[in-house]
């Protein structure tokens, strides 16, 4: 069995032989891989006239934009729960101040 270490992918008409980062248990190098290839074709059928070196600018740009919006979620989110939280420890304090 070959590891995602030592696999090659093509990507775009082009091999490439992707390094693994340390969360490689979440998230395959191939299961990217496909993610990547699926939104090219994507591209393609929608585009036809478009050369690989377009089609990976602007699937880097989707790309960007989509990891921008969804850190952007996470941060709202988390002052979100923040405020909740301030919001509980206020109420509970209203209700028996002497026991926080």
């Amino acid at each position: 069995m070959i590891s995602s270490k030592e696999a090659e992918f093509d990507v775009l008409g082009l091999r490439v032989k992707p390094t693994p980062d340390a969360d490689e248990g979440k998230i395959t190098t191939k299961e990217i891989v496909d993610l990547v290839n699926q939104e090219a074709l994507k591209l393609k059928l929608k585009s036809p006239g478009l050369d690989n070196g377009k089609i990976a600018i602007l699937l880097a740009l989707e790309f960007a934009r989509d990891k921008l919006s969804i850190e952007r979620d996470f941060q709202e989110s988390v002052l979100d729960l923040h405020a909740s939280g301030q919001k509980i420890v206020e109420l509970l304090e209203q209700v028996n101040p002497s026991s926080l």
